[in-house]
């Protein structure tokens, strides 16, 4: 895991990519060891309820030797365990696609317009300007939409 985590970084072609692959090992290690973990008992209490099987006792959810070592319900809990862990793997990985992409347009809008404010802070004339043309941009469109409704 460190020697992939280094090889992106120094793969990075600037500094922008490296905060990219740094906010993505950010969100996505921390997820593939505790975020199965997290949601997994819930999934197979409710999972328990859907198929009428028997899996969750207590603390502990019952693994697959336990489930053939038994005779009574062997099916219903072999039904529910591996819908459990399907289940279990795809709303982690779904979680974490949408985090990093999330994360990454909101880190990415704020580096514009922190760049975009440096980059008109000493030029006020154009500094209007562009101020002015969002504001005729916007009006103008919002005229054109009400003629046509």
């Amino acid at each position: 895991m460190p020697v992939s985590v280094g090889s992106y970084l120094a793969a990075s072609r600037d500094k922008y990519e490296v905060l990219e692959n740094i906010q993505r090992f950010a969100i996505t290690i921390p997820m593939m060891f505790f975020g199965q973990d997290a949601i997994e008992k819930r999934i197979y209490k409710f999972f328990d309820k859907k198929f009428g099987s028997n899996l969750t006792t207590g603390n502990s959810i019952k693994t697959y030797k336990e489930i053939f070592a038994e005779t009574t319900n062997q099916t219903k809990n072999l039904k529910s365990k591996n819908w459990s862990i399907a289940l279990a793997f795809l709303i982690n990985t779904s979680l974490m696609a949408a985090a990093v992409g999330l994360l990454n347009r909101v880190a990415t809008k704020k580096r514009y317009i922190r760049s975009q404010k440096e980059l008109f802070a000493n030029k006020p004339f154009e500094n209007q300007v562009l101020k002015w043309q969002n504001g005729f941009h916007q009006k103008q469109y919002r005229r054109q939409l009400s003629q046509i409704t």
